[in-house]
């Protein structure tokens, strides 16, 4: 059977409305059907906002996940003025975001010039982990290749318990060593190697839940 998503554009006007009501009232497959749903757009608006000087710096998807986490957090106080109300505050938290990676970018020259990592993720990162995910899982290699759960992929890694998010955020986007990792959180290379496989397998299992809204 088709899913929502596959039958009809994203939600708008009143159906959108019911789905922004249920969200705000702790409903998460209703923000999760929102988020997915609005992704293709929401990712071209911040394409589109991101200076040229600044595109080596911060990817879109970077900023992107970086939106999610606050609408994750917020979501409880967001109120409703009209259609099209839920995806002007994306739009808006989007555009914080970008200017808060804005005025970092003179934060993260000097941490260039004293040999410390970026602060971002490439593209590249995130295509490496969309593959590290897929791998070994039944189906999920096709679930993370595909263009259509791109968005699905945003919101899964936006819901993983902050422990499991770092160990992503270091293994996988900032590709980091297991030696580097396990030194970053001051555990032993073998604990690190076991955080990561964890990590990996939460997100593959949320993956594979939100596959519903596809």
């Amino acid at each position: 059977m088709a899913s929502p998503l596959n039958e009809s554009p994203p939600p708008t006007g009143p159906d959108e409305e019911a789905l922004v009501g249920r969200a705000v009232q702790g409903d998460q497959a209703a923000l999760e059907t929102l988020l997915v749903g609005r992704h293709d757009q929401l990712l071209r608006f911040i394409e589109r906002s991101v200076p040229a000087n600044l595109q080596a710096k911060v990817a879109a998807d970077d900023l992107l996940q970086q939106t999610y986490l606050q609408v994750f957090k917020s979501i409880g106080s967001f109120e409703s003025k009209g259609p099209g109300a839920f995806f002007a505050w994306l739009k808006t938290i989007a555009s914080r975001k970008l200017i808060d990676a804005t005025r970092s970018r003179g934060r993260e020259q000097l941490a260039k010039q004293a040999g410390a990592p970026a602060g971002s993720a490439s593209q590249s990162g995130y295509q490496s982990l969309m593959g590290a995910v897929a791998e070994g899982g039944p189906g999920a290699g096709t679930l993370a290749m595909s263009g259509e759960l791109r968005g699905a992929f945003q919101v899964a890694l936006a819901n993983l318990p902050d422990n499991y998010r770092e160990i992503v955020q270091l293994r996988y986007l900032d590709d980091l060593s297991l030696e580097e990792v396990a030194e970053r959180l001051s555990v032993s290379t073998g604990a690190a190697r076991g955080l990561c496989h964890r990590a990996r397998q939460a997100l593959r299992d949320e993956i594979m839940r939100l596959s519903r809204f596809i």
